[in-house]
């Protein structure tokens, strides 16, 4: 897995061509740009966001816009962010385990 510094450069939560509601974070890193997100928020609930907001070390969603941050890259996907400095990182495979705990 590759470990690239990034900076969050726009956030979205909404609702998708299809109804679903769903959350997007667009990122530049060293490579280039990136988003991720688009978890369907009906199954996830609020905790992708939450627990986003935890790793960037924000205190609300309107301020990651700008905030510098690490994500964590597998097979050209981002698989994960963390913090810039500190320990803080939420992989994006803790997501699943939230999906079965919620059914």
């Amino acid at each position: 897995m590759k470990t690239l510094n990034a900076t969050i450069r726009g956030t979205f939560i909404g609702v998708e061509d299809h109804g679903v509601p769903t959350f997007m974070v667009d990122v530049e890193h060293e490579d280039g740009s990136q988003a991720f997100g688009t978890y369907d928020l009906r199954y996830y609930g609020i905790e992708p966001i939450l627990r986003t907001i935890r790793a960037v070390g924000a205190k609300s969603w309107e301020n990651l816009k700008g905030k510098h941050c690490r994500v964590f890259i597998e097979d050209g996907l981002i698989r994960g962010i963390g913090h810039i400095v500190h320990s803080e990182q939420l992989p994006f495979d803790v997501f699943k385990a939230l999906v079965k705990m919620r059914r």
